[in-house]
């Protein structure tokens, strides 16, 4: 194999065999789980909820925060789990879960629209672990859209799911679900010693 490198892990049954393309990895650093550094990300159906339930629930059930995708890898894996919860008869077009991103005080209302204001810099996040926004990947009809009912309540970032697919990011009203999304949980990030 001229074009892929893989990196070995075990400890015990199972073993981890990860492959990357050359070029795309510079270095392998074994962490260890206790360090602060590795943080597990699960998609959590609750039946309908709210955000600060689901801030609840995350830290009171996981010991965890909202948590982001740090990856392409996470954002795929969140979306195939959600897709698989999404029953085949629901009058949503969306399942929905909150995740990190709460939007700025100052991006609500009419103000959501400027440099400060426009895609992910309209938005406060807590999740420390995660070290990129690049995989904030929002929904393909032009989200982050601000608030459609002009009362300033879409200030809560979620993941849509379809029955088949992901249908990306958006900014979603933080009491519940709407006519269209199902707030169905949320998507908690907690350290990986913690037993589920």
């Amino acid at each position: 194999m001229s074009t892929c490198l893989a990196a070995y892990y075990q400890v015990e049954f199972p073993e981890i065999c990860e492959i990357f393309e050359i070029g795309k990895l510079a270095k392998i650093q074994k962490l260890n789980a206790y360090s602060g550094k590795i943080m597990a990300v699960k998609v959590v159906p609750t039946g309908e909820i709210t955000r600060l339930e689901a801030q609840k629930l995350c830290a009171e059930d996981f010991q965890g925060v909202l948590s982001g995708f740090d990856s392409d890898f996470e954002h795929t894996s969140a979306i195939k789990s959600a897709v698989l919860l999404v029953p085949k008869n629901t009058p949503y077009k969306y399942y929905g879960y909150y995740m990190d991103g709460e939007r700025k005080t100052n991006c609500r209302y009419l103000n959501q629209t400027g440099p400060d204001c426009n895609g992910n810099k309209g938005f406060l996040f807590f999740d420390t672990h995660v070290t990129t926004y690049d995989h904030y990947l929002w929904g393909f009809d032009n989200q982050p859209n601000g608030m459609a009912d002009n009362l300033g309540t879409s200030n809560s970032v979620a993941m849509r799911v379809h029955k088949t697919y992901g249908a990306g990011l958006d900014d979603l009203p933080c009491n519940g679900s709407t006519s269209t999304i199902f707030m169905n949980g949320f998507i908690c990030g907690f350290p990986p010693n913690y037993e589920i």
